[in-house]
């Protein structure tokens, strides 16, 4: 038979492996958003190739300078705003487009004069860019979870060592005092996180209004 120390760290060993509902969250919106991207950017490959199939040469070219036209002018309008906002994800995205601008600025050369593997290449582009954004999901979603566990469990195996007394157990009020603590002192620490994002925020929104006045 266990005791209620024993129990009490098996609960908290249970407990790390289940992700908070702020997590999950998070998850869910960065699932959604890069789920959202690939469908767009598959979509824009999709309408240059089904371009290059119905449409003669000339019309193509003249179709593919609008198309890089358009990228070019999204990315760099991602690039200011990542840069005024220090969005790393804006960033990214950013990076995403500009690959996407460049790969458009080449395909004319690839379906006019490239190899036919080249054109086969280009062809399953919308392919590769699912694939990217399944992989890109895939591995932020597995480091997330194994940070949290690994977080969670440091904490249980501080849990035990605070628990181990000259070779045994704290009796089991003592280990309940000691779990109540610990639940409080998580509670503090992440009020504190809080309030240091709010105050970074109203940083950021300041320093942003300051550039509008500049700017003005």
């Amino acid at each position: 038979m266990m005791n209620e120390s024993e129990k009490v760290i098996e609960e908290e060993l249970k407990k790390s492996k289940i992700l908070p509902k702020e997590l999950k969250d998070y998850l869910d919106e960065v699932s959604f958003i890069n789920n959202l991207k690939a469908i767009t950017f598959m979509f824009y490959f999709v309408v240059i190739n089904y371009a290059y199939l119905m449409s003669s040469n000339k019309e193509f070219l003249d179709n593919l300078k609008y198309f890089s036209m358009l990228g070019a002018v999204i990315t760099v309008f991602l690039f200011e705003y990542s840069y005024r906002k220090s969005n790393k994800v804006v960033c990214i995205l950013a990076l995403e487009s500009l690959a996407a601008t460049i790969i458009t600025a080449y395909i004319p050369y690839i379906y006019l004069f490239g190899t036919v593997v080249a054109r086969k290449l280009v062809m399953l582009l919308p392919l590769f860019y699912a694939l990217y954004y399944v992989i890109k999901t895939t591995v932020m979603f597995i480091i997330k979870t194994k940070k949290y566990e690994m977080e969670n469990i440091s904490d249980v195996k501080e849990l035990l060592n605070d628990n181990e007394y000259d070779g045994g157990y704290l009796d089991d009020e003592d280990s309940s005092k000691l779990i109540e603590k610990r639940k409080k002192e998580e509670a503090m620490i992440k009020e504190i996180k809080k309030k240091k994002k709010e105050e970074e925020k109203k940083k950021k929104e300041n320093k942003t209004d300051e550039e509008v006045n500049i700017d003005d």
